[in-house]
């Protein structure tokens, strides 16, 4: 039982930061620029801040263009996120086909298993381009980054830049603008990067230096007790199929294919399946979700097309392509859930500074509105009406879906 306890991945996470958080007392760590505070690891240099110049002052007229573009793509995002969170909310409600759940992510609750793995260069990858991108445009707006570094919190992995806040808040609102959206829309870019690599075809060029073109279909999971599972245990590979003992082989290079296949057959019709472990005859069952329709009882959301490997990637193994096109998923993803969500107007977010510089352009300050006898300041009227919407609508959206899919999490 003690063994149990020990074993739990909660408490070695606990014990890690104990010790780490001991070592960092014991050895005054402080003095290399390192800060260890609970489930926090953190380490600043200047050399971040040299390199971060240096890149800057490479083409200082593209990236302010660059910069520039994002600011104005910032303000429709900023439009496109209130209106997705509204429309979809209303869809929630009404337990609408169209509605998206809205999921957080949160280590161990929301998130485990192989996708915790997964996500990880993906996360980093968006923390670093997101801060990488704020330094940048710090630095060809002539606002100093005083620091720079990477941390490690929980298990996660990341970076952070610290430009030099006076002289950001005595910058032109413009120069703000790209500081301020350049996270966001480098982001955005990341994850149309992400949304390409998990094309089939550039996906295929990317692998093709290790793995042949997609010949089969990897299934890693069976229904128990279905057709498939007394014959087959997984993972298995699926190459071809025939029925009812014909001489045709159709050939299964692709799960489209597989469901074209499964389209023809009925229930309780024999199939042949050939397969890496052998030549198996099933007797299908019916389909509970398609009646009329052929059962075998495999799982499609981890059924991937099988890519041979070269002689020198045998190595690698068959499930190679599968993990690295998750993490590509994910990459697409995340990106586009940070680089959208980033952009609401809610405190800590970059939105809010977007849309906070953007009503202190065109409002004057001493404009008031006199509110049951009180004057109020219409631009932080308006700002805190947008903050107070954006927060409620956000929240009613992760409640509503952690209510109506609760399977998800």
């Amino acid at each position: 039982m003690i063994y149990d306890v020990l074993a739990n991945p909660f408490i070695i996470l606990l014990f890690f930061w104990l010790i780490l958080f001991l070592i960092g007392r014991l050895f005054h760590v402080e003095r290399w620029g390192v800060q260890i505070s609970p489930f926090l690891l953190m380490f600043k240099t200047k050399r971040a801040n040299r390199f971060i110049a240096k890149v800057a002052r490479r083409y200082p007229r593209a990236w302010l263009a660059v910069w520039s573009l994002g600011a104005s793509v910032s303000l429709i995002i900023i439009v496109f996120a209130l209106y997705f969170l509204t429309s979809n909310l209303i869809s929630l409600f009404y337990k609408s086909p169209e509605a998206s759940p809205l999921i957080p992510i949160v280590p161990g609750i929301t998130i485990t298993g192989l996708t915790l793995v997964y996500m990880i260069i993906p996360l980093f990858l968006v923390v670093l381009f997101h801060e990488l991108s704020h330094g940048i445009a710090a630095h060809v707006n002539n606002i100093p980054v005083k620091a720079a570094g990477v941390f490690f919190a929980i298990f996660f992995p990341g970076a952070f830049v610290e430009p030099d806040n006076r002289k950001l808040n005595e910058s032109s609102a413009k120069a703000k603008l790209m500081v301020y959206a350049a996270g966001s829309f480098s982001n955005l870019g990341l994850a149309v990067v992400g949304l390409l690599l998990i094309n089939t075809t550039i996906f295929n060029i990317v692998i093709s230096p290790l793995y042949s073109p997609a010949h089969g279909v990897i299934f890693q999971e069976t229904v128990s007790g279905s057709p498939i599972s007394a014959y087959i245990t997984p993972p298995f590979i699926l190459t071809g199929a025939s029925i009812n003992g014909s001489s045709h082989i159709y050939p299964i290079n692709n799960i489209s294919d597989f469901l074209n296949f499964m389209d023809l057959t009925t229930p309780y019709m024999n199939v042949t399946l050939y397969t890496d472990k052998g030549v198996y005859t099933i007797t299908l069952g019916e389909n509970p979700n398609n009646p009329g329709k052929g059962y075998l009882g495999v799982i499609l959301t981890t059924a991937f097309p099988y890519y041979p490997p070269r002689p020198w990637a045998e190595w690698l193994g068959p499930l190679f392509p599968y993990h690295l096109y998750q993490v590509f998923n994910w990459l697409w993803v995340v990106s586009f859930s940070v680089g959208v969500f980033n952009l609401l107007p809610i405190p800590v977010f970059d939105g809010d500074k977007i849309v906070s510089t953007l009503l202190d352009r065109f409002i004057p300050l001493e404009k008031n509105v006199n509110i049951v006898g009180h004057q109020l300041p219409v631009k932080k009227l308006i700002l805190y009406i947008l903050r107070a919407f954006s927060t409620m609508i956000l929240t009613l959206n992760i409640l509503f879906s952690f209510i109506i899919f609760p399977v998800l999490f």
